[in-house]
């Protein structure tokens, strides 16, 4: 049998409609599912039975629901320089990885023992360096790697643990225990992502997930919120903690407004803190608010840039002299980063025995730091059959497949390795488990990870029970290396007993401290709602104009009128004012051209006043407050963005198909503002959206008044723009139950100017 062919081994009494019946396991592959004789695992029977009962159809209903919740709430991951867009929706298969709790207890000592020897490996290297002196870590590996600060040498923060976060891939090795692949110490991403499938899952499937009797993460999130309270600088009981991003051009930006939202905590960049004094602060509409902790989400170097990366433009000056002072605490702390060095899985044996007289409990594959001179020999005569492995996260290629690269590839790769050893790894290729995945309507084993986390609990780690897992997009692809491809899970670890629930909410006297923090808006989320108010109004003004030209362009009884074209040209070039997109002055309003103005109108993105230009503003504003809208409101948001997508795709001048687009786009407008009219609280982000929301109306509709009414028409003409007007401004109802038939200048302006009544 090849390498690349399916063994199937299943009974053969498996009804026609089982989902599983089709399932074949991959060759010398541990499978997460089905064991060596073709039976279910027994962690794996509660659920087979399920789907089996579900069948095909559906579980793909549920699949497809999932998504689309996942779609309507806006989960995305965006992949720097992928050709698939900027915002990529999250792919979650409706089969989880199950891992039964005899399993999960053996990880978690392993994966508490881990960060336990992560965390005084931080802590030595940045203070006593005994390691060093004991030659069980080489000075070049940590020296010469990217994640090492000197900055931070000798500093220690006011906690038990150095490490306050620490996340690890993980999978099932051929001897099938559970392997480490890499470690997570920077700003270990994914809890966001991971607490976002487990909601889609317990949604879709809540049945299912209490026969699974699935042990619950919120566990793990209170003891990330009381981690860290507890290391706030003077033991504060309610001290000010915020999630410091690099913002919404991030590719992980959704995590940590989602986190941020989850939390309760407030979500930053570096222009909404500063530092003065050796203190950290943010600024917001209340003034300076001292901040405490920060849980940061930039990269180690980018997050001072007066000590650091001058170019960077996400940190904050002055922040590691903060620190240094003990006058804010940064999770994890800057320098963390070195702990992702793949070179160290060498060592870690040793450093084990060394600091906790233990073994691993969790091993990693074997690995050579080509550094050492032995080491490297064995890898340059071995390179074709192993994985070579750059030790700085920012080096692309960071994995290369030894057995992939061609003879003059190997040369050039054995070349930059005798250049630059210390720079590089290498790692035996281990062929992990699989596990089954829902494509096309049948289940397939694929090579598959997961990522669990771990947060500082006094003097130890809290685990999460589970994480994400990512499954490898086909059969052939063992390396699960690209985070670009695969498709994401979600991991259950199942219990013999129910869990009970606990709640992230406070208790005791602690409430009354805590609700002083409500009315805190940053200046920037300050300034980006304020703008979400103006956009918006500005976006449903143009679209209305433009229906309403839309309408008399397409109305046949009337289409063909000499007066309905001049109508059509006043009105068409009111909105050029409006836009500031009038190309030329001197072009008379009744020869402009609908079927040429409209379309730059709608599609030009480069000139400021079209309605795509608008809406892309809308959305960057609104994304960039991504932590403020609850979820109805990001699904209305989700709907704007399809709506004004749809308008892209029109080929060419198409009135019909333009006029249903901007009937939906408007009716998602309008529902947002509804939204914040109705489900926002009366604090200052409010007020800001709300007067944005207002000044635009005001200066819009007096252009739009001024560019039609100012200039005498004649009666007809008068007539109908008088009419388009009351249209476009949802009056016309309004002021025929008022005044009937009559249609003058003098009432108009009555109803929309002066009726204090009218809004």
């Amino acid at each position: 049998m090849s390498a690349n062919t399916a063994e199937t081994n299943l009974p053969p009494d498996i009804p026609a409609h089982d989902l599983c019946r089709h399932y074949s396991r991959l060759p010398a592959s541990y499978d997460e599912m089905w064991d060596e004789n073709g039976q279910v695992r027994k962690h794996w029977e509660t659920y087979r039975q399920a789907i089996r009962a579900m069948g095909c159809d559906e579980l793909e209903r549920c699949h497809q629901e999932a998504l689309r919740m996942l779609r309507q709430n806006g989960i995305t991951y965006n992949i720097h320089g992928d050709p698939h867009g900027v915002h990529r929706y999250w792919k979650l298969d409706a089969i989880p990885l199950i891992l039964k709790d005899e399993d999960w207890a053996a990880v978690e000592s392993g994966l508490k023992q881990r960060a336990r020897i992560m965390d005084l490996i931080l802590a030595d290297i940045y203070g006593p360096r005994t390691l060093f002196r004991e030659k069980l870590l080489p000075v070049e590996l940590i020296y010469h790697h990217s994640g090492f600060l000197r900055q931070w040498n000798d500093v220690k923060l006011p906690a038990p643990r150095q490490l306050l976060l620490y996340g690890a891939d993980l999978a099932r090795g051929p001897d099938q225990r559970m392997w480490v692949m890499n470690d997570h110490s920077q700003n270990p991403t994914g809890i966001g992502y991971t607490l976002e499938n487990r909601t889609a899952m317990a949604h879709v499937f809540s049945g299912l997930f209490r026969e699974c009797r699935v042990q619950r993460l919120s566990n793990f999130f209170r003891a990330l919120r009381a981690g860290l309270a507890a290391v706030a600088p003077n033991r504060k009981e309610s001290p000010r903690i915020v999630i410091l991003t690099p913002g919404p051009g991030d590719e992980t930006y959704f995590e940590h407004a989602y986190l941020a939202a989850y939390l309760g905590y407030p979500l930053v960049q570096g222009d909404d803190l500063t530092v003065r004094d050796g203190y950290v602060w943010l600024k917001s509409l209340e003034g300076l608010q001292l901040v405490d902790v920060i849980l940061r989400q930039v990269d180690d170097v980018l997050c001072d840039p007066l000590e650091l990366s001058q170019e960077s433009r996400q940190g904050v000056a002055g922040l590691l002299e903060a620190a240094r002072r003990g006058n804010v605490v940064l999770a994890n702390p800057p320098g963390a980063g070195v702990l992702e060095n793949p070179g160290l899985l060498a060592f870690l044996p040793g450093i084990a025995r060394h600091f906790l007289q233990q073994d691993l409990i969790l091993p990693s594959a074997a690995t050579w730091w080509c550094g050492q001179k032995t080491e490297r020999d064995y890898v340059l005569e071995h390179l074709g059959r192993l994985v070579i492995k750059s030790i700085h996260r920012s080096d692309s290629p960071r994995t290369v497949l030894g057995p992939n690269l061609s003879a003059a590839e190997q040369k050039l790769w054995k070349e930059r390795i005798e250049a630059h050893p210390h720079r590089y790894v290498g790692q035996e290729m281990v062929r992990f488990s699989s596990a089954p995945v829902l494509t096309e309507g049948r289940l397939v084993p694929r090579h598959s990870i997961f990522r669990s986390f771990l947060t500082s609990q006094n003097d130890d780690y809290a685990v999460m029970p589970g994480g994400i897992a990512r499954s490898a997009a086909d059969h052939l692809n063992t390396s699960l290396t690209n985070p670009s491809g695969g498709i994401f899970k979600d991991t259950w670890i199942t219990t013999s007993k129910p869990h009970r629930h606990v709640s992230l909410w406070l208790r005791g006297s602690r409430v009354g401290k805590t609700l002083k923090g409500i009315s805190i808006l940053p200046s920037r989320a300050a300034e980006n709602l304020f703008w979400v108010g103006r956009y918006a109004e500005r976006a449903e003004a143009i679209a209305r104009v433009l229906r309403t030209i839309l309408h008399l362009y397409t109305e046949g009884d009337r289409f063909g009128d000499e007066a309905d074209l001049t109508c059509i040209g006043h009105l068409l070039d009111s909105l050029l004012q409006m836009t500031l997109t009038r190309k030329d002055p001197a072009v008379p309003p009744g020869q402009l051209r609908p079927e040429k103005e409209i379309p730059v109108l709608v599609l030009d993105m480069k000139q400021p006043g079209s309605l795509s230009a608008t809406l892309q503003s809308l959305l960057n504003a609104t994304y960039s407050v991504r932590d403020r809208w609850s979820t109805d409101t990001w699904r209305v948001v989700n709907d704007i963005e399809e709506h004004w997508t749809a308008l892209q795709q029109l080929p060419g001048f198409n009135p019909p198909r333009m006029l249903r687009n901007l009937d939906q786009l408007i009716t998602a407008l309008m529902a947002f503002a509804g939204l914040c009219m109705e489900s926002m609280s009366r604090e200052s982000g409010w007020v800001l959206l709300d007067i944005g929301r207002r000044i635009e109306r005001a200066l819009m509709f007096i252009d739009f008044i001024q560019a039609n009414l100012v200039k005498p028409h004649e009666t007809q003409m008068e007539h109908l723009i008088l009419e388009a007007m009351l249209v476009t401004t949802e009056n016309i109802i309004t002021y025929r139950r008022r005044y009937r038939s009559y249609m003058e200048l003098e009432t108009v302006l009555d109803l929309l100017l002066l009726d204090e009544k009218n809004p």
